[in-house]
């Protein structure tokens, strides 16, 4: 048998430099930053909008009930609110203009963690909401913003977010 070698290179929609102005921007806002290990305990129950989640209405509900944090990734949040779930957090990674619109129901009641490479409408959008900020690796060698706790993983907002509630002490 022969094997045939390949490489995959995943990019980014926006260059590099476009994300580093999203995060120079962001970072004017002074907004509070989540901290390395935020000392959270307990599970996280993180909702995604794939079709499968359509049947876990009432278990994450429970799981909520229960104590745990549910975290909505993009379009999951205003899915939960429509149907009667507000989620303690909801999470955004990507840096287009239009994806502010994944937060169109709003709540004073959840904490938004927005990557700092979010486009500058994101942040415009949820400026009057409890908003943390957080900043990806992007990079090899990566050295801004300086002393920022830098969170690694895929290149979607869930495979993201895993990392970052890690970070935050979830389980």
């Amino acid at each position: 048998m022969d094997l045939t070698t390949f490489s995959i290179k995943a990019n980014c929609i926006l260059d590099e430099a476009g994300l580093y102005e999203h995060i120079r921007l962001a970072l004017e806002r002074n907004l509070p930053l989540i901290g390395e290990y935020d000392a959270h305990k307990g599970t996280a129950i993180l909702v995604g909008s794939g079709p499968s989640v359509r049947g876990q209405l009432e278990s994450i509900r429970k799981q909520q009930q229960a104590g745990h944090a549910v975290f909505a990734i993009k379009d999951a949040h205003d899915w939960l609110i429509e149907n009667g779930i507000i989620p303690d957090y909801a999470v955004a990674v990507d840096p287009q203009e239009h994806r502010w619109n994944c937060f169109t129901k709003k709540n004073p009641a959840v904490t938004y963690l927005i990557a700092s490479q979010c486009h500058p409408a994101m942040f415009e959008h949820l400026k009057d909401m409890d908003v943390q900020l957080w900043h990806l690796y992007i990079k090899e060698g990566q050295t801004y913003p300086p002393n920022s706790l830098l969170v690694t993983g895929g290149t979607t907002t869930g495979l993201r977010a895993i990392t970052l509630l890690y970070s935050m002490g979830y389980r």
